[in-house]
């Protein structure tokens, strides 16, 4: 076993060896660019909704605007009138209980907002 795979891990370094020795950098895959002014948008579907970019840059290419918008930021409205009709059928569960079901409900349009980023104060207040 042992002896067999020296072997193998000898060759592996002579390959290693043989392609850096005969290593030829690729030919750029495009050709250079002049900066110059201008702006462009797109808007493309992630897989979590769709994604908006749009770029303004000066004549130097420099970056002079830029907006973004991500699908939680376009859906974020949504999400929050769906909290609002969602959170009166919750009310006889406990505030652990409650929280866990709005961060479904969240993480159904975002899976990955309520892991990075502080998204729900939840105060519960008792009516006497």
């Amino acid at each position: 076993g042992i002896i067999a795979r020296s072997i193998e891990l000898v060759h592996a370094f002579e390959e290693a060896y043989d392609l850096i020795e005969h290593y030829t950098p690729p030919q750029p895959s495009r050709k250079p660019v002049d900066p110059r002014p201008g702006e462009g948008s797109s808007l493309i579907e992630s897989p979590h909704g769709p994604l908006y970019h749009y770029c303004c840059l000066n004549q130097h290419g420099i970056v002079q605007q830029a907006q973004v918008a991500t699908p939680a930021s376009l859906n974020l409205k949504q999400m929050e009138q769906d909290l609002r009709r969602y959170l009166p059928r919750l009310l006889t569960l406990n505030a652990q209980e409650i929280y866990h079901y709005c961060q479904q409900l969240v993480d159904s349009y975002e899976p990955s907002i309520t892991k990075t980023t502080p998204f729900l104060s939840l105060k519960i207040g008792h009516k006497h």
